[in-house]
This record gives C-alpha cells, structure tokens and sequence, in this order.
C-alpha cells in the first residue's frame, strides 16, 4: 500500500527540520550574496551620502547601481540555492560555487530576464515616471501632472489619483506575472541539462503541476501575509501621523516618504523586528515547498 502524499510544505518542513544546520548555512550564504548586492543601496541608506551625488536622490542612484550588482551576484546565486535545496531534498544535483558553474547559472538568470522583461518594462516605465514627477518638479509642479492625468477622463485631482494608483498595481501584477513565469527553470539542473532543455523542463513542470504550483504558491502567500500586515501596519501608522486631511497633498506627502524611505529610526527598527520574527523562521520552509514542487521528479512525490 502506497503511503500518505505528502504536501510540498510538508516535504519542505521535513528537511527544513531534519538538516536544520545545512538550511541555516544555506540561507544565510545567500543572505549575505543579496547584502552584496545592495551594498550600494545599504551604504547610502546608513552614511547619508553616496560619492558626491545630489543627497536628495542617494537612494534611487544608489538602488540603480545596485541593479548590476543584482543581476552579477544575486540572480545566479537563486539558481544554487535551488539546486543546494534539491540537493537537501535528495535529488543529485550538481550545487557547488565553481567559477564554470556560476558562469553558467549567470547566463541562465540572463535567459530568464531575457523573457521577462516584457512584462517588467511597463512597471519599471512607472516607476520611473512615478519617481520623476513627485520627486524632481517643486510642488506644483507635481500637483499639475496629477491634475492633468485626472483631466484624461475628465476629473481632477481624485481621479488623478485613482489613475496612477490603479495603473502602478496592474503594471506591478503584470510584472509579478512575468517574473513568476521563469520561477520552475530555476529549480531545474541547468549544470547538467543545459539552459533551453532545463527551460522547457520548467515549463513542462509548470503545466504537468499547475494545481500543486498554484496551492504552494498561495500557501507562500500566506505565511508571508503576518510580516507585510505588520510592516504596512508600522508604515500606516507612522504616515497616517503625518497626514494634513488634504487628499492631494497627502499623496504626494507619502510618495516623497516612501520613495525616500525617510522615517525615523524607531520605525526602521521596528520593521526588522517584523522581518526578524515573522519573515525569516519562514523563508527557509517557503523556498524548501518551492523547491519541493518545482524541482523533484514525480517518482519523489511519495514519502518514503
């Protein structure tokens, strides 16, 4: 008699406490590759200040010199880590940080990026405008962009407002569509089977288990859902402080806030708080599920 199939969660929780150790070294290996990767984004959020760029915009030259960095370090690093976690769900699977081996993982990322970047431009076009308008003009300035957007359907301010909220959500969910397109080629062994087989493996994954992808998928979503209520509840309440009751001026207020990201100390502390208890005991069981259903043969679905 077969026995009871075990869920993606549960393979994932199974490892996660059986080889503790190896999944701590694992994750905090590539936590430490993302903080690289950032690093000119950290530098500047800590010193104020990066080269002798205006200190008004540090933050958003620092994140574009950062994207390079991201691209190099941490984008390969994703395919290891999902070869390392196979690796621990016992699957034999070639993980070792070999020059070759990153070499390739790099160009896989490329290949990867390649095909979603069709869906990110229009959300990166956003962003661009978005930072633009409510961070260079003065502020009129920018209350008249918003005014003229609004006047596109025949409103104001208000719909000016609903307009560019609406428009960045379905370019980020567009974008998020594009990202998550690629997420099974990431789980498949490119060392060994080359990055268009290992692409076409990944699709296959994803219409063979298109159900199981979907429930792990939401099962993620809800085991990240406590640490982004808690950061948003942080957030709100620190900028709801600040708000005038003057919707157009509101806006731009927690724009400028949040593209600065410019709050006190005690709400960044608080917010590594959130991620330190709520976030990151739960990544590792989040990945190890993802890993579970994207990267193991169906001859592995049972327990043993």
């Amino acid at each position: 008699m077969l026995k009871p199939r075990l869920s993606p969660h549960q393979r994932g929780w199974r490892v996660y406490t059986s080889r503790f150790l190896s999944v701590a070294v694992l994750v905090l290996v590539h936590l430490l590759l993302r903080f690289l990767a950032f690093s000119p984004l950290i530098y500047a959020a800590l010193s104020g200040r990066f080269f002798h760029f205006p200190t008004d915009h540090i933050l958003a030259i620092s994140f574009v010199f950062s994207l390079p960095l991201y691209i190099l370090i941490a984008m390969p690093s994703r395919f290891q880590a999902a070869a390392a976690m196979a690796s621990l769900h016992g699957s034999v699977r070639e993980d070792r940080l070999t020059f070759g081996h990153w070499l390739k993982w790099l160009l896989a990322s490329l290949y990867r990026l390649a095909h979603a970047l069709p869906f990110i431009l229009p959300f990166m076009g956003f962003v661009v405008l978005f930072y633009y308008y409510m961070r260079v003009p003065g502020f009129n300035e920018s209350m008249l962009a918003i005014d003229a957007v609004g006047k596109v359907v025949g409103g104001d301010y208000l719909a000016g407002i609903i307009i560019i909220t609406a428009f960045g959500i379905v370019s980020a969910l567009f974008a998020a569509r594009g990202v998550l397109r690629g997420a099974a080629f990431e789980h498949q062994p490119v060392i060994e089977n080359g990055i268009h087989a290992s692409w076409q493996d990944g699709r296959k994954i994803c219409r063979d288990r298109k159900s199981a992808i979907r429930h792990t998928f939401w099962t993620n979503v809800l085991l990240s859902l406590p640490a982004a209520v808690g950061i948003l509840v942080i957030l709100g309440i620190h900028i709801g402080s600040e708000l005038t009751g003057t919707l157009i001026f509101d806006f731009l207020l927690g724009a400028s806030m949040l593209l600065t990201f410019n709050f006190p100390g005690n709400v960044l502390i608080q917010i590594m708080v959130v991620l330190a208890v709520l976030w990151l005991p739960l990544l590792p069981l989040r990945k190890l599920a993802q890993s579970a259903v994207m990267s193991l043969p169906p001859k592995q679905d049972k327990a043993p």
